[in-house]
């Protein structure tokens, strides 16, 4: 990685020098031996970086580079992942308490999240509180139908 970056580190500042000298050389006859100077100068630059490598270590160069990436983008997707996750659990968790309370019972509410598939859902609901069993019918009914979690995924306690 070291040896890429002083390469490339080598090669820019060869280009920025050959733009300076470009730049400072008056149009006309000296701009084009200039300009030709530069291009051999930049080509020089480039090659001898490269002369001293060995095919061997650019490959495990660019494979520690590749799983570095890879980690990163990994370490990525499991953090989004979980937020993600953490946004459904509160999200569904406020939307079966706010149906709770405009039926009229008194609950607490803890959803479980499934992360197994392609996108994490809710997959399975504890609610503990005051209810009739009317009440209860009725809210797991509604969660069944709005929320595809089954009755058999509700866990239920009177208290």
């Amino acid at each position: 990685m070291e040896t890429i970056r002083r390469y490339l580190f080598s090669l820019c500042a060869a280009a920025l020098l050959c733009s300076l000298v470009r730049a400072l050389v008056p149009k006309g006859r000296m701009k084009s031996i200039c300009s030709l100077l530069c291009g051999v100068f930049l080509a020089m630059t480039a090659l001898s970086g490269l002369a001293g490598w060995q095919l061997t270590d650019v490959a495990e160069e660019l494979t520690k580079m590749r799983i570095a990436a890879e980690e990163a983008r990994t370490g990525v997707e499991i953090g989004n992942r979980e937020a993600l996750s953490a946004i459904i659990k509160s999200k569904t968790e406020a939307y079966i308490w706010d149906k709770a309370q405009e039926l009229g019972l008194s609950v607490s509410v803890d959803v479980a999240i499934e992360e197994d598939g392609a996108y994490p859902y809710p997959a399975a609901v504890q609610i503990s509180g005051q209810f009739t069993e009317m009440q209860r019918q009725n809210l797991a009914r509604y969660i069944e139908e709005n929320l595809a979690i089954g009755k058999e995924q509700q866990t239920w306690t009177n208290e």
